[in-house]
């Protein structure tokens, strides 16, 4: 089942680093899969948990869109 917001938060509160691995690279095809992401690095930054991960592009490049526009991409570019 996907995770949400309120999952974040527990994992968040139960632990002070969180390993995650295989992040595939996102376009607006997973925007879903994006906004779940961006919601997990929100919820690791407000409570001051490191989040150490292996991805499939650097972090700049996780998000990719044929156009820079969009909730997705500019949460992206702030997270």
């Amino acid at each position: 089942r996907p995770l949400g917001a309120e999952d974040y938060l527990a994992l968040a509160g139960a632990f002070h680093t969180v390993f995650v691995t295989d992040v595939p690279q996102m376009g607006p095809a997973e925007a879903n899969l994006a906004r779940r992401f961006i919601t997990l690095v929100d919820a690791l930054y407000d409570r001051r948990v490191k989040l150490v991960c292996s991805a499939a592009a650097p972090p700049q490049e996780l998000y990719h869109a044929p156009t820079a526009s969009g909730d997705e991409a500019f949460a992206f570019d702030r997270t």
